[in-house]
Order: structure tokens, then C-alpha cells, then sequence
């Protein structure tokens, strides 16, 4: 088992999460080192942690996930125009 040089309470303020979530994180740090170099805004401590227990993800979420962190500026930024065009319009419009 790991040693941690913090506690969970001294973790989670750096972090800025609560505990529950150092230990999540620390989870999947032991269990899939992988997953926690994926984390970030798109991809939660949450989903890292279920992934990583349940050995499953949504397929569908994690390439969604994946595609965007791959994906360049510019590439994003057109992904969010074409989908701003196809929103239906409000009623009374």
C-alpha cells in the first residue's frame, strides 16, 4: 500500500476537494494510474474512480471525453459552432 506524505485533510485543501474525493482519487491512482493522468474538466474524479472499481465506462462518454482532450482549439471551437447552429429554437422565437 502506498505511503502518502499528506493526510487526506491536508490533501484535500491543497486539492481543493473534500476528503471523500482524496480518497477516490487515491483509488484510482493504485488501482489504474492510467485513468488518473486523465482527469480533468471532462473527465471527474468521479468517472475515474468508477471506471477503475467497476473495470467499465460508459464507452460512449470516455471516447466523447477523449476525442475533445485530443482535439485542437480550433477543432473545439468549430465542434461548439456546429452544435450552437443545430439548437432547436426556443418557443416564442
Amino acid at each position: 500500500m502506498p505511503r502518502y506524505s499528506r493526510t487526506r485533510e491536508q490533501e484535500a485543501e491543497r486539492l481543493g476537494i473534500s476528503t471523500r474525493y482524496v480518497d477516490m482519487l487515491r483509488a484510482v491512482q493504485r488501482l489504474r494510474p492510467d485513468l488518473a493522468e486523465r482527469i480533468n474538466g471532462f473527465y471527474t474524479i468521479n468517472m475515474a474512480y468508477q471506471e477503475a472499481v467497476s473495470g467499465v465506462a460508459s464507452p460512449t462518454w470516455t471516447a466523447l471525453c477523449r476525442a475533445w482532450n485530443d482535439a485542437s482549439k480550433d477543432d473545439r471551437q468549430a465542434l461548439l459552432d456546429e452544435l450552437e447552429e443545430d439548437e432547436p429554437e426556443e418557443a416564442g422565437e
